[in-house]
Protein backbone atom coordinates (compact mmCIF):
# COMPACT_ATOMS: atom_id res chain seq x y z
CA UNK A 1 0.00 0.00 0.00
CA UNK A 2 1.59 3.36 -0.84
CA UNK A 3 1.78 6.34 1.63
CA UNK A 4 -0.71 8.96 0.70
CA UNK A 5 0.91 12.58 1.38
CA UNK A 6 -2.31 14.08 3.75
CA UNK A 7 -2.96 17.87 1.50
CA UNK A 8 -2.63 21.03 3.52
CA UNK A 9 -3.33 24.66 3.11
CA UNK A 10 -2.01 27.98 4.46
CA UNK A 11 -5.11 30.13 5.55
CA UNK A 12 -5.95 33.48 6.83
CA UNK A 13 -8.66 34.90 8.44
CA UNK A 14 -9.35 38.63 6.81
CA UNK A 15 -11.15 41.75 8.66
CA UNK A 16 -14.09 41.64 6.44
CA UNK A 17 -13.94 45.67 7.55
CA UNK A 18 -10.57 46.43 6.21
CA UNK A 19 -9.45 43.43 4.65
CA UNK A 20 -6.14 43.38 7.10
CA UNK A 21 -4.93 39.32 8.00
CA UNK A 22 -5.93 39.22 11.29
CA UNK A 23 -4.13 35.10 11.46
CA UNK A 24 -2.87 32.74 9.28
CA UNK A 25 -3.45 28.65 9.66
CA UNK A 26 -2.94 25.32 8.26
CA UNK A 27 -5.68 23.07 7.83
CA UNK A 28 -6.33 19.91 5.63
CA UNK A 29 -10.12 21.17 5.83
CA UNK A 30 -10.12 25.00 5.43
CA UNK A 31 -13.87 25.44 5.67
CA UNK A 32 -14.05 23.36 8.19
CA UNK A 33 -11.44 25.10 10.57
CA UNK A 34 -13.14 28.41 10.14
CA UNK A 35 -16.39 26.87 11.54
CA UNK A 36 -14.26 25.85 14.27
CA UNK A 37 -12.70 29.17 14.92
CA UNK A 38 -15.76 30.88 15.04
CA UNK A 39 -17.32 28.21 17.20
CA UNK A 40 -14.15 28.23 19.58
CA UNK A 41 -13.86 31.80 20.28
CA UNK A 42 -17.08 31.56 22.25
CA UNK A 43 -14.90 30.60 24.90
CA UNK A 44 -11.90 31.92 23.84
CA UNK A 45 -10.10 34.83 25.61
CA UNK A 46 -7.34 35.10 22.91
CA UNK A 47 -6.65 38.22 20.57
CA UNK A 48 -8.14 36.30 17.98
CA UNK A 49 -11.56 34.52 20.13
CA UNK A 50 -12.06 38.22 20.72
CA UNK A 51 -11.54 39.54 17.64
CA UNK A 52 -14.31 37.12 15.87
CA UNK A 53 -16.22 38.08 18.82
CA UNK A 54 -16.34 41.41 18.15
CA UNK A 55 -17.23 40.55 14.29
CA UNK A 56 -20.10 38.65 15.13
CA UNK A 57 -21.75 41.15 17.58
CA UNK A 58 -21.85 43.60 14.08
CA UNK A 59 -22.63 40.46 12.44
CA UNK A 60 -19.87 39.90 10.50
CA UNK A 61 -17.51 37.09 10.11
CA UNK A 62 -13.50 36.46 9.15
CA UNK A 63 -13.25 36.10 5.18
CA UNK A 64 -11.10 32.59 5.15
CA UNK A 65 -8.44 33.30 1.78
CA UNK A 66 -6.12 30.43 0.99
CA UNK A 67 -2.61 31.61 0.68
CA UNK A 68 -0.75 28.23 0.07
CA UNK A 69 -1.69 24.21 -1.28
CA UNK A 70 1.20 22.37 0.09
CA UNK A 71 1.50 19.30 2.19
CA UNK A 72 2.40 17.89 5.74
CA UNK A 73 6.06 17.24 4.97
CA UNK A 74 6.40 21.16 3.95
CA UNK A 75 3.62 22.84 5.12
CA UNK A 76 5.49 24.28 8.71
CA UNK A 77 7.66 26.12 6.40
CA UNK A 78 4.95 27.93 4.37
CA UNK A 79 3.41 28.91 7.73
CA UNK A 80 6.28 30.31 9.13
CA UNK A 81 6.80 32.04 6.05
CA UNK A 82 3.30 33.98 5.47
CA UNK A 83 3.45 34.47 8.93
CA UNK A 84 6.56 36.22 8.77
CA UNK A 85 5.57 37.92 5.47
CA UNK A 86 2.30 39.30 6.68
CA UNK A 87 2.06 40.16 10.35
Amino acid sequence: MENTIQKVWIYALKDPRDNEIKYVGKSNNPEKRLKGHIYKAKYEHTRKGNWIKKLIKLKLLPILEILKETNEDEYQEWEEFYIKKLH
